[in-house]
């Protein structure tokens, strides 16, 4: 993800890591704020996966930086 693949409206990138590192991913995902971004992550994402998720801003969106959300999915079977 780079300055010129980013859209011009608000946008998140977000990165989730696999308990496992098997499904790592990252997604770059227009949404009004951090919290609906994690949301629509979290749709895409397999029933069994699990594992770490952060929402960063755009100019953040490297895996060291500080992120605005950091959250950790667990599936409930």
């Amino acid at each position: 993800m780079n300055k010129e693949t980013c859209p011009k409206g608000k946008h998140f990138h977000l990165f989730g890591k696999d308990v496992f590192e098997r499904d790592n991913r990252q997604e770059l995902i227009e949404a009004s704020d951090p919290n609906q971004a994690l949301e629509k992550f979290i749709l895409n994402l397999d029933e069994k996966w699990e594992g770490a998720i952060e929402v960063k801003a755009h100019g953040k969106a490297k895996e060291s930086n500080l992120a605005l959300i950091d959250f950790w999915r667990t599936p409930l079977r």
